[in-house]
């Protein structure tokens, strides 16, 4: 029987679980319309492939479209990252024009961006990030006549931004007016945000973000391994919070909630990863210090599979001043890991209970809702779980954007 003639009652009879019916009865339809897609040309610029969020996003967006569309990356600037392994194994050209080598190479590689442009005359370009915005819109613009779509993934601008980047975002929203057909805002705070700052409220659309669900599990020895890797006594209870370092992650207000939590939970242990975590940076070891807690804390750096570290973990804690969407916090409940963040982004609807969402700088309240998560019963976590794993599941699947991803090209 045909994959699309068959009703979801019968998937189920089968055994099948809803995440892998949806994913199939996905993968059907774009075959179906693959005749016509597979002649589109879609060009992705991208500031770099590291592990943030939009990275991660343009990666699972690419797993599923990139056997139906002609697609092309441009990294604008190294792209060794994490995600640049796993675009690597997908049928998609990849193209790095680094701007952050100093000032000549970057005016040549900016021609050459608008020379690469010109030749492959894509149907849409969809650029990812302010700077990418920027400069892979305007070359665009200039050598196309592609459908230019511009992608946001930031809810705020942080009083400690780089002027730079204030300046750049500044400049985008005078010219959302000519340059891009479409703006992409990964979630409703994001649209408010950048509505307030002057960016063209018609072109503004709302594409909430998605998850590949298929990525996450619970991992049923991943405690006792990440245990054994620190090399602490089995059962310790680790609190992580995986976050590059800059502003907007405040990693002092996490160092802040972390002493109060060892005031009532002393035997508790943490880690911190993502890029630029680790020994080398002076001003977080510094600010560990500072709160005396340097040698219950473990910096891993930026692991190229972070799942392991998350499914290990007692408790997933965030401290971020501003998220775009919260991407680690759906990842963390994905792989069966409860989670305490602050109200930033998508994060009280994707956690969707107010006991574990708390105001932006304020570490007590993050310290007690922490103190309150690891002293819960078995049973009531294991409810929250699977509460939460359901309303993701329902929420956040990644069919769903991806279709509106398909839409707006």
């Amino acid at each position: 029987m045909d994959v699309l003639s068959k009703s979801c009652i019968e998937f189920v009879l089968e055994g099948w679980d809803t995440n892998t019916i949806e994913m199939v009865l996905f993968r059907s339809r774009n075959k179906i319309l693959k005749a016509s897609a597979s002649s589109k040309k879609i060009v992705h610029v991208i500031t770099g492939l590291n592990s943030g969020g939009a990275e991660r996003l343009l990666a699972d967006l690419l797993s599923i479209v990139s056997s139906d569309y002609a697609c092309t990356v441009i990294v604008l600037t190294d792209h060794s990252g994490p995600i640049r392994v796993e675009l690597g194994m997908l049928p998609v050209d990849i193209i790095a024009l680094p701007l952050n080598r100093g000032v000549l190479s970057g005016l040549w590689n900016i021609g050459r961006l608008c020379n690469t442009l010109r030749k492959i005359q894509p149907d849409t370009v969809e650029t990812w990030l302010y700077h990418a915005d920027l400069i892979g819109g305007i070359c665009a613009r200039i050598m196309t006549k592609s459908k230019i779509v511009w992608g946001i993934y930031n809810d705020e601008i942080h009083p400690d931004t780089h002027l730079g980047t204030k300046l750049i975002v500044s400049i985008c929203a005078k010219l959302s007016r000519i340059v891009p057909n479409t703006i992409i805002c990964c979630s409703r705070k994001c649209y408010e945000t950048h509505r307030r700052m002057g960016y063209e409220t018609e072109k503004l659309e709302i594409v909430t973000a998605g998850l590949n669900l298929s990525r996450f599990a619970f991992g049923t020895d991943a405690k006792k391994n990440l245990t054994k890797e620190l090399h602490i006594e089995e059962g310790t209870p680790i609190i992580g919070m995986v976050a590059r370092f800059s502003p907007e992650k405040d990693h002092s207000t996490f160092a802040k909630a972390a002493r109060l939590i060892l005031r009532k939970l002393p035997t508790v242990r943490f880690v911190l990863c993502g890029e630029n975590i680790d020994e080398s940076n002076q001003e977080l070891t510094s600010i560990l210090r500072s709160h005396g807690i340097e040698d219950k804390v473990f910096l891993l750096g930026r692991p190229n599979d972070i799942v392991p570290i998350i499914q290990g973990l007692s408790l997933s804690l965030l401290s971020s001043t501003s998220e775009s969407f919260g991407l680690v916090v759906a990842e963390a409940l994905l792989c069966g890991v409860p989670v305490v963040s602050t109200e930033v982004g998508e994060v009280p609807g994707i956690i969707g209970d107010s006991r574990f969402v708390v105001p932006i700088r304020n570490y007590f309240k993050l310290a007690e809702a922490a103190v309150y998560v690891l002293n819960m019963l078995p049973d009531e976590i294991s409810n929250y779980l699977d509460t939460s794993r359901e309303r993701i599941e329902s929420n956040y699947g990644i069919s769903n954007m991806v279709n509106r991803y398909i839409e707006l090209w």
